[in-house]
């Protein structure tokens, strides 16, 4: 393999990066295959959440963490409640609201968290049935890497909203 990379090679060297997902791969080639490179490396990712940290590993400074150890809350407004939040590491508290560690954000990266609620209808959706009713605020707490400070959004949560047609 090394010879034929060597082989193949116009201009200047080339790192391989691999990445085995889950149980099932084949940990023996790809690891040979990274080796054969000068600069390579085998990343082992073991489920969906460890996808951005390996890819922001092997990719080094064009992937950097701009917030560390990040966590959302997830909590219901007024009477509606929160049924399931679909994510491996939802925590579900006592007072019904829900945590999420959700770790590092590289730049340029987004995820999604999805919980299912039971929804209620106010009253003022008779009077004015276009009106957005929160459902559910969000909260999150996390270390900004680039202003080297911590991030409490607890003041200015960040409100879902539904309008709900009659």
């Amino acid at each position: 393999t090394k010879q034929l990379l060597l082989e193949m090679q116009e201009g200047p060297p080339i790192n391989m990066h691999t990445f085995g997902y889950g149980s099932d791969h084949n940990e023996s080639l790809l690891k040979n295959l990274s080796a054969s490179t000068p600069g390579g490396s085998y990343y082992f990712v073991e489920n969906d959440s460890a996808v951005g940290s390996a890819f922001g590993d092997a990719l080094g400074g064009i992937l950097s963490i701009v917030a560390q150890s990040v966590v959302i809350t997830i909590q219901a407004c007024e009477k509606s409640r929160i049924i399931k939040v679909f994510h491996e590491r939802a925590i579900l508290r006592e007072n019904g609201s829900y945590t999420i560690d959700l770790g590092d954000f590289y730049a340029e990266e987004c995820r999604d968290c999805l919980f299912e609620m039971e929804l209620v209808v106010p009253m003022e959706i008779d009077e004015n049935p276009s009106f957005p009713i929160p459902h559910a605020q969000i909260h999150m707490a996390y270390t900004d890497t680039i202003k080297k400070i911590p991030v409490v959004t607890q003041e200015t949560p960040i409100i879902c909203s539904i309008i709900r047609p009659r």
